[in-house]
């Protein structure tokens, strides 16, 4: 320790450093970028390694009980020395901490960093575990499509290891349908069909994940993949198949009924909801709606996402069969919830709904304000966060031509259209309720 001192007050009257502070620890920076970068520079591979392992292993002494809080940091160092286990465990603990405080982009170089660590034809549990990561953060970004590419890596590698759990490879499935399903509302309708023919390729192989199934005791990742399938089914395929659709949502739901996280059941309500949704069932949408948000209001639900499409969900439904005022106290709610938790497009999603509640109740006040809300959001967060905004935008055509504005009115409908025709296709590619 004295020798390091003394080399650190070298440094400092060298103009090299500075201290930073001194209380509850010391800590010492470079007085310009460029300086450590030419400390760094004057190392050899060799010398930096080896540095970077050091440092790593002394915080990792040092903050034994607070890992966590520099799994960032231990991931980078680790890396750096080339030390792949340690980096990756320390990585994928500081990816899950980003994700779950919405620091998305943070999560995906943390992961992207650690992928560079494995050569392509490695073959670990490691390298899987990363990828299928990297592919799941993707799909929060709005990347589904790079994600189905990631997914069929790890299912390759899952292939390949000895002994390999098959409740992994229901799950590497279930995830490849789901992001397929995704790419839909993600890329244009000039992309679309190319990138949806290359998911329909996957669907036998799909399908031959739930063969795996047939083994397993009711398990969340069987009803995860009918979940998956039942989405894939209306939302992909051409044209949708929603009697499919609603079987395996119902199956989805008598097995997660079983299972003892509620969050599992009340996700499968949701793929229920949907279906009857598609098939004009609105009476039963609307109970199966409020029946998973009852079981999310409960005091021990803990899952705040899935709580948060519990009261879009409910809103949505009781908008649809005409309870306009108690679908707004609902999605009101779900509005504050997102903010809460940062979740931007559920926040849109709740504004859009609320919109169609107050021009079905006449108050085109109420329609312009909130227009006012969402045109803000997409200012701060792009698109790309929010979702395609042609729906809302077709709200504000309808006000605005009630108020007489036609020109504006048209405007904003044409705006619509062609983002509809951009990201839809033509209208006989629409859903009913996208001809709004």
């Amino acid at each position: 320790m004295p020798d390091l001192l003394q080399q650190l007050a070298v440094a400092e009257a060298a103009g090299l450093t500075t201290l930073a502070q001194s209380e509850p620890e010391l800590v010492y920076s470079f007085r310009h970028a460029l300086i450590q970068e030419a400390a760094c520079r004057s190392l050899t591979k060799f010398q930096r390694a080896s540095l970077h392992g050091t440092i790593g292993e002394v915080l990792e002494a040092v903050y034994a009980t607070r890992s966590a809080e520099f799994a960032g940091v231990l991931a980078v160092h680790f890396a750096e020395a080339r030390q792949t286990d340690k980096a990756v465990v320390y990585a994928l603990q500081a990816a899950r901490r980003a994700v779950s405080l919405y620091a998305r982009e943070e999560a995906y170089e943390l992961l992207r960093m650690a992928l560079a660590l494995f050569e392509p034809a490695d073959v670990s549990l490691n390298h899987l575990a990363v990828l299928e990561e990297l592919a799941d953060v993707l799909r929060l970004i709005r990347g589904s499509s790079r994600a189905v590419a990631l997914y069929q890596q790890a299912l390759g590698i899952w292939e390949k290891l000895h002994g390999s759990d098959p409740v992994a490879a229901v799950r590497l499935h279930r995830k490849i349908i789901e992001a397929g399903s995704e790419i839909r509302g993600s890329v244009d309708f000039s992309e679309l069909t190319s990138r949806v023919a290359a998911v329909e390729a996957l669907r036998t192989s799909v399908l031959a994940g739930l063969e795996l199934t047939e083994s397993l005791a009711p398990h969340a990742e069987v009803a995860r993949l009918l979940m998956a399938l039942a989405t894939y089914a209306w939302s992909v395929q051409t044209p949708p198949d929603w009697d499919a659709a609603l079987r395996y949502a119902q199956a989805a739901t008598q097995i997660a009924e079983q299972l003892p996280n509620p969050a599992e059941f009340s996700a499968a309500l949701g793929a229920f909801a949907a279906t009857q949704f598609g098939k004009g069932q609105l009476s039963n949408y609307r109970d199966v709606a409020l029946r998973r948000l009852a079981l999310c209001r409960v005091q021990h639900f803990q899952d705040l996402p899935e709580k948060l499409e519990a009261l879009r969900d409910a809103g949505s439904a009781l908008m649809y069969t005409g309870a306009y005022q108690r679908a707004l106290d609902v999605l009101a709610e779900a509005e504050d919830l997102a903010r809460q938790i940062h979740a931007v497009d559920q926040q849109f999603n709740s504004l859009i709904l609320q919109s169609q509640c107050w021009l079905r109740l006449d108050r085109w006040d109420q329609c312009l304000r909130i227009e006012a809300e969402w045109t803000n959001l997409e200012k701060r967060f792009g698109q790309q966060r929010l979702g395609l905004s042609c729906f809302a935008v077709a709200l504000g055509a309808i006000v605005r031509a009630h108020r007489g504005e036609l020109d504006l009115a048209r405007s904003q409908r044409q705006a619509s259209y062609d983002a509809m025709i951009a990201f839809t296709g033509p209208p006989e590619e629409w859903f009913r309720n996208q001809h709004y």
